[in-house]
């Protein structure tokens, strides 16, 4: 025991105790220190011999410990007995990072590893640290060169110290994982040199390897910025760094194969270069790896995720079980080549997960031109899925207005194209592909393509698309670029994307450019949801005079005409009215403004138009500030305008305030005058009416003018006057009811000059007729029967809102006669028919119950199912009508002659003028059945033939000759098997 006093009476007493004991036949020290008649110091350490094993040790321990060191052994493939147990060290800190540390040193070959648990202790007066735990293994070797003479000369010497991997609950910093040490009796515990380390949530790789002198992982576990943590996912860039046409690409995280842990490095070495190394784990195997490359002159060569791995099973066996199972790993690889001005660079890379994809990239670049190429190919189910695109960057030609300066191409089989939103297009990376020569860098690196895969070209069965666009200027200086794609197989859908730049002056940079607009463009026709839609956007890089001068907004044009929302439509620029809800399908453009800042005056604006089936939306603001020391003026403007036509209805709000303010300071009073006059302004119509209030500091007061609001007046169905006829404006009269043939029609022939125009024929087993009304209607009937929604239920209730009709009542009745060929009606048409209502969303500014103007702000733009005809559908008998598909082998035919000479010439037969026979009368008459019989007989006396049937099912033909025609023909090899549903025909 030792004690430490110093003079001064704020100082602490300090006692060192120390403790020596036998654990098992080894000798067990302990050493702490107590300041302030507390604990702020402890290490302990159990030494084994030298000829000590981890089995041993446990055996040694006793009884108590046999049983778990034999399944330990039985785990490890019985190599406890090669394991050298050497010492277990424990430490308690109070200082720094408050922690208890358990070290376990075992010996390993020609190196030592320590397995390190350390928990870690609340700091006291810090009610929100829980503490947390830290555990993990380090592997110390002996700083022996690896490698041959010659490698050596060319890089130096390859020493690898020390390698770990260790997993913290929490960040942590400072902390001491290696045991305090004593050098001699009584002396205080010295902490081993060092500042300590810090760790990351997660897992956190460190170590030491040394290339000609260069550590590579120097850093690691020292700075929280720079630890090793989770892949994180390739984001898209944020729309404020948006890269104009021809800025470079940002650097993009790297991907990783499984669950990977990796860490930049960049660090060279002579000839090699090393830019990241990790800790990758997949398929049950433990691997390290890094990204290391070649340069010799103009050639250059890089091993993607190079590195060797091993079962995890393996590493619990034991070392010659772990030495058995390493193997060596290999992501990829990159070659490079400039010579003179030519410069070829690209690579291949397999992607992550559990099935084998390939991503790869080509760029090769010369004083004329430069291509660059992108792909990916992987299988699945049992298909083989990939994409190919490229980009052609040069001068073409053309004319002033269509400068062609580059063109792209690109295909997918298996693969689903997933086109960006509006505010995404500029940075699609098709599109900047075709933009930018060195979007994926001027190595081609593959690696950046498994971002652009995984979110918008993921492989998906059956899905196909192909893609072409172009980059031109116009008069040179409106820089575009424009691709059309179009994705077919599950889903058909046409889409163009584009974005154009105009600059002025074009070269100029910093605060010489007087003007920028960037725009981009997006239409997209999807014939699966009906839908046709073109949108715009400026993007932030978009200014006027100054650079602070911002421009900002979007468009759209919206219009169904299938699905749904048929019928409905929406054209917006800049968005909606304030109070307008926005159905849940319609865009959302964003609002078109700017603002700017010029010394102390602050200008801003935004402005919005739009048309729906509702209304038409109108509006904007203006706002004017100016500041300076205590003075502060401005001037704020707003308008909002709302207008539904026939009958006319609008409504508008204006608003203006001018002020100004003062603030004083006398000493230490402070002083503030303002005086503020306010004007708004509601109008409505018509006839023109509107209150205005003006609003003078303290005093404010209203004026109406003009008439009280109210209701513009109703139209009528039928009017002279064509702005009060809703017929004449909202149904196209005379064409209220239309009858349509959808399937069916066969080609008609033409009717002799002179005579009647012939009736159009139609095919009865692919009748499809349509009949629609203008007019939607609360009650379907077809003769004489009524017909209800397919689910149940009511048809919805109608209006005439333009009207002013709350309700009406509208019915669609249709009546169909089938007749004899003798002239009488049938009665049985309609079992051979298939009836089903047809249903459209109509407009709720027209066909709306409730009074005008309620629906206009409230975002119900369309009445769902409301009746408007019924189809007719032919009813068929799939067994006896439809014939099955045709295989290949049914085109096939032999080359065997069949001599017929007792058959005689077959020529067919011309009916007299005015004959009446039919196919019944005839089929199976005399002379038919006998020479019938004739070719039947001689193709039986071939070879190889199966016997045939003269008649087969004929008579039965014969019989009912009026459905002969109605089936598909069937094709069929001679002797063939006769289809079950056609031989019971």
């Amino acid at each position: 025991m030792s004690t430490t006093e110093d003079a001064g009476p704020a100082t602490p007493t300090t006692v060192e105790l120390e403790l020596e004991l036998r654990v098992g036949g080894r000798p067990l020290g302990l050493r702490g220190t107590l300041t302030g008649g507390g604990l702020t110091g402890l290490a302990g350490t159990l030494r084994g011999e030298k000829t000590d094993t981890l089995g041993g040790l446990l055996a040694g321990l006793g009884e108590a410990f046999a049983g778990p060191g034999a399944a330990l052994d039985a785990l490890g493939g019985g190599g406890l007995a090669a394991i050298h147990f050497e010492a277990v060290e424990l430490a308690y800190r109070s200082t720094a990072t408050p922690c208890v540390v358990l070290n376990t040193t075992l010996g390993v070959g020609v190196g030592h590893t320590r397995i390190v648990v350390a928990k870690l202790l609340p700091v006291p007066g810090r009610a929100e640290d829980e503490g947390g735990l830290v555990a993990g293994f380090e592997l110390e070797l002996e700083p022996r060169p690896i490698g041959d003479k010659g490698l050596s000369e060319l890089i130096g010497g390859i020493v690898v110290e020390r390698l770990g991997v260790f997993h913290a609950s929490r960040d942590c910093s400072g902390l001491h994982l290696e045991p305090a040490t004593a050098p001699g009796a009584f002396a205080p515990l010295v902490e081993r040199a060092g500042e300590g380390r810090s760790l990351h949530a997660g897992l956190n790789l460190s170590g030491r390897v040394l290339i000609g002198g260069v550590d590579l992982l120097e850093g690691f576990g020292h700075d929280t910025g720079n630890t090793l943590d989770a892949q994180a996912p390739a984001a898209e860039p944020s729309p404020a760094a948006a890269p104009a046409l021809a800025s470079p690409a940002p650097e993009a995280p790297l991907p990783a194969r499984g669950r990977a842990f990796w860490k930049r490095i960049d660090k060279r070495i002579g000839p090699l270069s090393f830019r990241r190394v990790g800790l990758v784990y997949e398929s049950s195997r433990l691997a390290i790896a890094l990204d290391a490359g070649l340069r010799i002159g103009g050639l250059s060569f890089e091993l993607v995720g190079f590195g060797v791995d091993c079962p995890i099973a393996a590493l619990l066996k034991g070392p010659h079980a772990a030495m058995d199972g390493l193997g060596v790993r290999l992501e990829g690889a990159m070659l490079g080549l400039e010579t003179g001005a030519i410069a070829i660079s690209g690579g291949l890379t397999r992607a992550p997960g559990e099935t084998l994809r390939l991503d790869g990239s080509l760029r090769v670049s010369t004083p004329v031109l430069s291509v660059s190429a992108i792909g990916s190919y992987e299988r699945i189910e049992g298909a083989h899925s990939f994409f190919a695109f490229a980009a052609l960057h040069k001068e073409i030609g053309g004319p002033p207005f269509f400068f062609v300066t580059g063109l792209c191409l690109g295909i997918g089989i298996h693969r689903r194209l997933t086109l960006p939103p509006i505010e995404q297009v500029h940075s699609f990376p098709l599109l900047r592909a075709a933009a930018e020569p060195d979007y994926l860098g001027k190595d081609a690196d593959p690696r950046r393509i498994g971002a652009l895969v995984d979110t918008w070209l993921a492989p998906e069965r059956d899905s196909m698309w192909i893609a072409g666009g172009v980059r031109f200027t116009s008069f040179g200086i409106v820089e575009s670029v424009a691709m059309l794609s179009v994705a077919f197989g599950n889903r058909l859908e046409i889409g163009v994307l584009g974005l154009s730049r105009l600059q002025l002056p074009r070269k100029a940079g910093g605060e010489a450019a007087m003007a920028c607009v960037e725009m981009e463009l997006r239409v997209v026709i999807a014939p699966d949801d009906g839908l046709v839609a073109v949108e715009g956007r400026l993007t932030e890089n978009s200014f006027v005079l100054r650079r602070d001068f911002r421009l900002r907004g979007g468009f759209a044009f919206f219009a169904w005409y299938a699905g749904p929302h048929a019928g409905d439509f929406v054209v917006s620029v800049g968005g909606y009215h304030p109070s307008f809800q926005v159905p849940a399908h319609y865009p959302r453009p964003e609002r078109v403004e700017f603002n700017c800042q010029i010394g102390q005056v602050t200008i801003s604006g935004q402005c919005y138009f739009a048309l729906c089936p509702a209304a038409i939306m109108a509006g904007g603001s203006l706002s004017i500030v100016y500041a300076s020391g205590g003075i502060r003026a401005w001037l704020v403007a707003r308008a909002d305008f709302l207008m539904q036509w026939k009958p006319l209805h609008y409504e508008a709000a204006v608003a203006v305030s001018l002020g100004v303010q003062l603030n004083i300071k006398i000493w230490f009073v402070r002083i503030r005058l303002s005086i503020e006059l306010g004007a708004a302004i509601a109008l409505y119509g018509p006839p023109l009416a509107g209150s205005v209030r003006i609003s003078l500091y303290v005093v404010s007061f209203t004026v109406g003018f003009g008439p009280p609001k109210s209701l513009p007046p109703p139209m009528v169905w039928e009017s002279d006057d064509p702005e009060r006829s809703f017929a004449h404006s909202f149904l196209g009269n005379p064409d209220v009811t239309r009858i349509s043939v959808v399937d069916g029609l066969l080609d008609t022939p033409a009717a002799p000059p002179g005579s009647a125009p012939r009736r159009p024929v139609l095919q009865a087993h692919r009748l499809h007729l349509r009949c629609q009304s203008s007019v939607p209607a609360t009650e379907l009937r077809f003769d004489g029967r009524e017909l209800h929604p397919r689910g149940g239920g009511t048809w919805p209730q109608l209006g005439v809102q333009p009207m002013g009709l709350g309700r009406f009542h509208s019915r669609i009745e249709l009546t169909l006669e089938a007749l004899h060929p003798d002239g009488s009606v049938r009665g049985d048409a309609q079992a051979e028919l298939d009836l089903a209502p047809l249903t459209v969303s109509v407009p709720s500014a027209l066909w709306s119950p409730r009074p005008p103007g309620i629906d206009i702000l409230s975002g119900k733009a369309l009445i769902d199912g409301a009746p408007v005809g019924i189809e007719l559908r032919g009813r068929v008998d799939p067994d006896t009508r439809v014939g099955p598909a045709l295989e290949l082998e049914t085109f096939a035919y032999d080359r065997v002659e069949y001599p017929c000479s007792d058959v005689g010439a077959l020529r067919p037969a011309t009916a007299l003028p005015g004959s009446a026979a039919r196919l019944g009368d005839t089929l199976m008459a005399g002379v038919v059945v006998e020479r019938r019989r004739a070719i039947v007989d001689c193709l039986n006396a071939g070879r190889g033939v199966r016997k045939l049937s003269a008649d087969a099912e004929l008579p039965i033909l014969a019989a009912a000759p009026e459905h002969v025609l109605d089936v598909e023909p069937l094709m069929a090899r001679i002797g063939q098997d006769v289809p079950r549903m056609f031989a019971e025909i």
